[in-house]
């Protein structure tokens, strides 16, 4: 954080990291965490869950794989939906998107009959952005299905560093249980996943 911040602050206790960090999410504008472990027994002790942080923070949770040793903000991919997690994470990465070269809004449908409409849906979007000082393209695909699959394939298209999404749970038992794109984004392979919910 050297040269990049006016003020730090650092703040300890024995806990566990995730419950630490999310009574602690109050007093930040963001989370950065490492990715998820990729081992079946991880100690609650030693690493944070990802899972766990998205889904009870309340604020933006940036996930930096390890191979990532730099915020790469040349090019962005925000992954839309028409939901209020997604919203709330378009909002939340203003300040990134500002500082941004090239970013590109994608809506990947499930049926060719419903293209239309996401293409209204993601205008709507480039122009709110717009507003704020933010230029985009938009994108979707003639694809339809395998949201993952797709969105990380135009990520690597437009070489995005960071990945822009709301974080979906499927659960309201258990929110841990994440849908297919948001747990994909959890484990970033080669660039940064930004996640709201």
């Amino acid at each position: 954080m050297q040269n990049r911040v006016t003020e730090v602050e650092w703040r300890c206790a024995d806990d566990f990291p995730s419950r630490y960090i999310v009574e602690q999410a109050r007093a930040s504008d963001i989370i950065v965490v490492g990715e998820a472990s990729r081992g079946a027994l991880s100690d609650p002790f030693l690493q944070v869950n990802p899972s766990d942080l998205v889904m009870q923070a309340g604020r933006p949770l940036l996930i930096v794989p390890d191979a990532c040793n730099w915020l790469d903000l040349r090019s962005i991919l925000i992954a839309w939906k028409d939901t209020a997690e997604a919203r709330r994470a378009v909002a939340d990465a203003l300040p990134m998107l500002r500082k941004a070269t090239d970013i590109t809004i994608v809506e990947i449908v499930e049926e060719q009959a419903n293209r239309t409409a996401a293409l209204s849906r993601v205008r709507d979007v480039v122009a709110w952005l717009s507003r704020h000082g933010v230029r985009a393209s938009e994108l979707v695909p003639d694809q339809c299905g395998e949201a993952a699959a797709q969105l990380e394939r135009i990520a690597s298209e437009v070489a995005a560093g960071v990945v822009v999404a709301g974080a979906y749970g499927h659960s309201r038992f258990r929110e841990w249980i994440l849908g297919g794109v948001t747990q994909r984004l959890i484990n970033p392979s080669n660039r940064c996943s930004l996640l709201s919910r």
